[in-house]
């Protein structure tokens, strides 16, 4: 009797443990709850070769404090925030937590944020060619750990368009075919320009440290036929900032 009393004891301890131990292990896998939201402001245009500011914010509506994962990267429609283009940055700084421009667009952890909390990422990036007509950004936002979860998807997304200038405008390029001498002027706005030269061909005419070129154009010393006219905008140093390309025929 003594025993049967004392193996179903020891059962009951058993299953006290277990179930304690499945609780224990419950609790440790328990699921907090984000209603993350992010912004985006930045510049409303900038020039090719500019430096342009954005200002990003992330915020917490609660209940629970979590840390944030947000990415910035060109383009739309990004669904996550492992989505986007590239986009050539100076410097990424935030208020907390670490970025890094991983090549394909800028990712940043930002450590807790507290509910009712925010923190704040600033972004200075390089205005490119490749980016006309518009610089187009998006900033996306989502818990960093899987137990977090954020049920309001509607404000963790966000994109922002910042209108590039034409950089170059070629004027006096003959649309029908000629062999008389005609003038070709140039403008730029460019920043960071510091020479401009106008190509024919591979044979450079004429060049400046300004953003304003003027070139005479000899069509009758040039073989009858299809002529490509380049306008090329160079940096100090490195590949040309921009460049535009025209064509003009010349007869006989």
């Amino acid at each position: 009797m003594n025993r049967s009393l004392s193996t179903k004891a020891r059962t009951v301890v058993l299953v006290t443990l277990a179930l304690v131990t499945s609780g224990a292990a419950n609790a440790g896998a328990a699921t907090t709850s984000v209603d993350f939201g992010v912004t985006l402001t930045g510049p409303t245009k900038a020039k090719v070769g500019a430096e342009a500011t954005y200002t990003i914010v992330v915020t917490n509506a609660g209940p629970d404090a979590e840390s944030p994962k947000m990415r910035l990267a060109g383009g739309s429609g990004a669904t996550d925030t492992s989505s986007g283009d590239p986009i050539k940055s100076i410097s990424q700084t935030p208020t907390q937590g670490t970025c890094k421009n991983d090549g394909f667009g800028i990712t940043c952890r930002l450590d807790d944020i507290a509910a009712g909390g925010s923190a704040t990422v600033t972004v200075v990036a390089q205005v490119l060619g490749r980016d006309l007509p518009a610089l187009d950004l998006q900033a996306t936002v989502e818990p960093e750990k899987a137990s977090a979860i954020d049920a309001n998807a509607a404000n963790n997304h966000v994109e922002f368009v910042t209108p590039i200038p034409k950089p170059i405008k070629i004027e006096g390029v003959p649309n029908r075919c000629t062999s008389k001498t005609f003038i070709v002027r140039v403008r730029t706005k460019v920043e960071g320009a510091k020479a401009t030269k106008l190509v024919i061909d591979g044979r450079t005419l004429g060049s400046t440290a300004k953003n304003r070129l003027k070139v005479k154009v000899k069509a009758g010393e040039l073989n009858p036929g299809t002529h490509d006219l380049s306008v090329i905008v160079q940096p100090t140093s490195g590949p040309p900032l921009t460049k535009e390309k025209v064509t003009f025929k010349t007869c006989a």
